[in-house]
């Protein structure tokens, strides 16, 4: 999961996150196609094997549409491996596009901004990059998104309850489907 704030919906496929291994061309990349690229101003995951082959191209269509705007994106990906949301400001984006595919990434040339090579710079701005090994659910990703883009909406604080003994512990109510275990 991560923010993103592009300053361009020109560019030709700049690359938000990329793993590649440089060897065998095997990894993944999520990007934003520009206004001369196949689905403009989306949201795209690619996972790809030998080279150029892309076997598996997700896509959640329109997803961008302001170089004024923060967008909160999150991308699952299956052990398989194999992108099965796209979120974007909490909302899931119906992913389309979809082919199958098999390939791991490399874990050794990660890259924030741009390919592995020095080519598709991202020309805007990241914040709060997260990678997990676990495939974050609907709730937990709207909670997220509600928690970091407007937290006074998110919480809020009750007066403090009068009782027999004074307290001062505040009342704090939490909205968005958080749930404790």
């Amino acid at each position: 999961s991560f923010w993103a704030k592009t300053d361009s919906l020109t560019q030709s496929f700049p690359r938000l996150l990329e793993d590649v291994n440089t060897a065998s061309s095997n990894g993944w990349a999520i990007s934003i196609p520009g206004s001369g690229d196949t689905n403009p101003n989306s949201v795209e995951a690619a996972i790809r094997a030998g080279g150029a082959a892309v076997h598996q191209k997700c896509t959640a269509n329109s997803a961008i549409s302001s170089t004024s705007a923060w967008y909160y994106i999150v991308v699952n990906m299956t052990s398989a491996p194999s992108v099965s949301d796209i979120y974007v400001n909490g909302i899931d984006m119906s992913i389309s596009d979809c082919t199958s595919g098999l390939v791991a990434g490399s874990q050794t040339n990660f890259q924030i901004g741009s390919r592995t090579d020095p080519t598709r710079y991202f020309d805007g701005k990241m914040d709060e990059v997260r990678i997990s090994s676990v495939a974050r659910s609907a709730n937990w990703v709207a909670t997220e998104y509600n928690n970091q883009s407007s937290p006074n909406t998110f919480y809020s604080y009750g007066g403090q309850d009068v009782e027999s003994q004074p307290s001062t512990v505040p009342t704090v109510k939490v909205r968005g489907g958080v749930k404790f275990r």
